[in-house]
Parts: structure tokens; sequence; C-alpha cells
């Protein structure tokens, strides 16, 4: 009779071990991306650009009037008093773009645009959002196309 029970038990313990693989490895899969770039979620695509201090509202604008024209959420906060350092934040459906000064150089401005790492169904156009938010920005007289990704 023990040796039944015992048999019962490792019967159990087995199959409450694979039932706990099984639903770790399903539980792993949404992360297995960020577990791929370290957490980091990397930009689809990016550009860097070189505008005047004095120029930013300019772009400030533009990248509202892109971000209403298609109904998505805008954002923008300064971190300063003298609004050199600035995060801009637009949040579409499956994807955000994001625009933020370089620190090294008052100049330049970062904007990239990311994929929702968790969207249940991926955003097909980014290249072509990216490329009509660029539209947007390269109105601004004296902008310069530093480098694009």
């Amino acid at each position: 009779m023990k040796t039944r029970n015992k048999n019962i038990a490792k019967v159990v313990f087995l199959i409450l071990t694979v039932l706990l693989i099984i639903f770790g490895c399903a539980n792993l899969k949404p992360n297995f991306k960020s577990f791929l770039t370290n957490g980091e979620n990397l930009p689809v695509r990016s550009i860097k650009i070189s505008l005047a201090v004095s120029r930013r509202e300019e772009l400030f604008n533009l990248m509202k009037e892109f971000s209403d024209k298609n109904k998505y959420e805008f954002n923008l906060i300064f971190y300063d008093v003298d609004k050199l350092i600035f995060l801009v934040a637009i949040y579409g459906d499956s994807f955000h773009i994001s625009a933020g000064d370089v620190p090294e150089s008052p100049a330049e401005i970062s904007i990239s645009i990311y994929d929702e790492p968790f969207a249940e169904i991926p955003n097909p156009n980014i290249d072509g959002i990216f490329s009509d938010l660029k539209t947007y920005i390269v109105k601004i007289p004296g902008l310069i196309i530093l480098e694009e990704k």
C-alpha cells in the first residue's frame, strides 16, 4: 500500500512540475523581445535634427498639429525653467513617438518611433507614419537632418 501511495505522489508531483513548466514558458513569451534587447524597446525609425533653440516652439507646434490631425495623444514636458530640456511624446495605436533634446548639444533633437512591445496587433504603417511626421517638421526654416535610421 505504501508503494502505491508513493507512486501516486510521484505521478502527481510530475504532473504539477510539467504544468508549472508549461505555464512558466507561456508567461515568458511576451517578455522574450525585451529579453533579447536587454529590456529596452528599440526604435523602429529615428532621426536626429539640428535646429536653432529659438525655433523649437515651431517644432512643438508642428508636432502637435501632426498629432491632432491623426487623433494621436500629444504630451510636451519641460524639465527646466529655461525650457531647454524637454520630452515630446505622441501616442497612437500600437506605437509611440518620442522627441527629446540631446544633452551635449542644445541645437540637436532626437526623434524616434517605437512599436508598442505588447500590442495585440503591430502597426504595419510605422514607416508611413514616420514619413508623415517628417513632412511636417522639415517645413521649419534652418532645420538640418543630421542622421536618419
